[in-house]
């Protein structure tokens, strides 16, 4: 027997759902399998050979620091997949290749997620075709699920996610014998060398070792590849903080305060997430007090996540 998830059903599940219960199989099925053996065991596939495979995925992401993660992600799971810092370079791209699985943040700068799904829509009502597109949100409250799937995405993402997340939702929408095979060419390698603490004894650990080790598995490497990453980009954002703290503007520091909040959220920084969240509230209230009492603890934030970063 087959099993469909009825809530809701979705229509590339069902269509999938019906072409395995009577038995056919698409003649591009046979193309994907011999393409598939041309991959050299334990790598993850070129983009060229994804696109060949019917694998290659398009992440539309503009914080720097979340598009390494996923990237990172994809990479461990053997899907080979290209960037789009907003929602008009992946239109871009979506107009010259044929994508396997949009991921999409859903509040971007130029195009942001819905709308970017609505111009993709419509242009698959002229070619009847359908392409996945799964929202990557922040907000996992059921007012912003409803709004992703009412836009037209057909699934969504919760920031942070992990890769047992990321791997069902990749095998959810991805043609079942594609995604088995991509990710059994890939070779995961857990290293044995602990992450190592901020300071002998210290409590006050800045990196939450859990949400990197959900994301990557225990691979110190990786680990501080990203949060290399992370500081390196990071420093252009307390910037424009501190330089709309100087010149009173409300706005700018939300907007930079909400980008560091994501990014932090998605290594692990807990207590900066938090002290982004609370300068992001703050400033929406037009709250001076709070914020000028929160923006001085970044500084000592970010110092200790250098610290923690250096000894990796």
């Amino acid at each position: 027997y087959v099993c469909l998830d009825v809530d809701p059903v979705r229509r590339a599940e069902l269509l999938t759902v019906i072409a395995r219960t009577v038995g056919r199989e698409s003649p591009e099925m046979m193309h994907y399998e011999e393409a598939l053996e041309k991959l050299e065991t334990g790598k993850t596939p070129t983009v060229a050979q994804a696109l060949e495979l019917g694998t290659l995925i398009v992440v539309a992401e503009d914080n720097p620091v979340n598009r390494d993660v996923i990237r990172s992600q994809l990479s461990l799971l053997g899907y080979a997949c290209e960037m789009a810092e907003d929602g008009k370079e992946a239109w871009d791209a979506w107009c010259l290749k044929k994508y396997a699985i949009l991921l999409v943040d859903c509040h971007m700068p130029n195009m942001d997620g819905f709308e970017l799904t609505e111009v993709i829509r419509k242009d698959e009502k002229e070619t009847e075709t359908h392409t996945p597109i799964i929202a990557i949100t922040a907000d996992a409250q059921q007012e912003e699920v409803k709004h992703c799937l009412d836009a037209g995405m057909d699934d969504y993402l919760s920031k942070p996610f992990n890769m047992t997340k990321l791997r069902q939702i990749l095998r959810k929408w991805m043609p079942p014998a594609q995604s088995t095979k991509a990710e059994a060419a890939t070779t995961i390698t857990i290293a044995e060398k602990p992450v190592p603490e901020a300071g002998a004894g210290s409590d006050n650990v800045p990196i939450d070792e859990r949400v990197l080790k959900d994301m990557f598995g225990d691979n110190p490497e990786i680990f501080k590849e990203i949060l290399n990453d992370f500081v390196d980009s990071t420093q252009k954002i307390i910037e424009e903080i501190k330089t709309g703290l100087q010149q009173n503007l409300a706005e700018a520091v939300k907007q930079a305060a909400h980008e560091l909040k994501s990014a932090a959220r998605s290594i692990g920084a807990n207590e900066l997430t938090d002290i982004c969240l609370s300068l992001e509230t703050a400033c929406k209230e037009d709250d001076w007090k709070t914020i000028n009492n929160q923006a001085p603890s970044l500084d000592k934030l970010m110092s200790e996540i250098e610290i923690y970063v250096s000894r990796l």
